[in-house]
Order: C-alpha cells, then structure tokens, then sequence
C-alpha cells in the first residue's frame, strides 16, 4: 500500500505502449499522493490514525506556549468527528473552510471566495 512502483514497472511503462501503462500509472499514482493518515481512514477502515500525533501536539505545544491555534483546533475537531463515523466520507474542501471558519469567528479568516 502506498510507496513508489517498482523500477520493474517503471522500465516497462516507458517502453510499452500509453493505453496499456496508463491505468497502472493512475493506480500507482493514487497509492502515491495519498497520505498514510488517509490510508488509515479510507484503505484500512481503522479508528486509529495520527490525527493525535501531528495536530494533537501542535495543540499541545501551542497550549504549553499560552499561544492561539484555533485553524487547528477546528481541523482537529473536525478531523476526530468525521474519523469516528461509523462511514467516513471525505469533506470536500469548501466544506472544511466554512466549518473552520464557523468555528472560529473572528479570526480574520477570509471567505473563501475572496481571495488571499
């Protein structure tokens, strides 16, 4: 799961024709863009990921330091609920900005049809 192909593979994909490569090449691709958290939620169904270990020390490290986070509380949040449904489904990213942005008003955080 996961990884680069196979130099095997990759020798082949460059001397074969595109319509025979090209659907492997797009599931390998799929393999390599997706993060190992998302492994965890969407390949492996498992309630245990590294939500904890990244965000949740970035909150622990801001709360040690008397600093504000709240993008990543929100993230966080929003992360924890929707990889303990009994059904993930993934958020598409307009809906994670205006729950962020719901959850942390007056944060300056800008709709995301205005632009940066």
């Amino acid at each position: 799961m996961g990884g680069m192909p196979g130099w095997l593979f990759i020798a082949a994909a460059a001397k074969l024709p595109r319509a025979l490569t090209r659907p492997l090449f797009v599931r390998n691709l799929r393999k390599m863009v997706m993060s190992s958290m998302a492994q965890d939620v969407v390949r492996r169904h498992s309630p245990e990921t590294e939500l904890d270990v990244i965000n949740g020390y970035i909150l622990e490290l801001a709360a040690k330091c008397g600093v504000s986070v709240p993008c990543n509380q929100a993230v966080y949040e929003l992360c924890r609920e929707a990889f303990s449904a009994p059904a993930f489904q993934p958020l598409d990213m307009r809906t994670v900005w205006e729950r962020v942005r719901s959850r942390t008003p007056g944060s300056g955080i800008m709709d995301a049809n205005q632009g940066s």
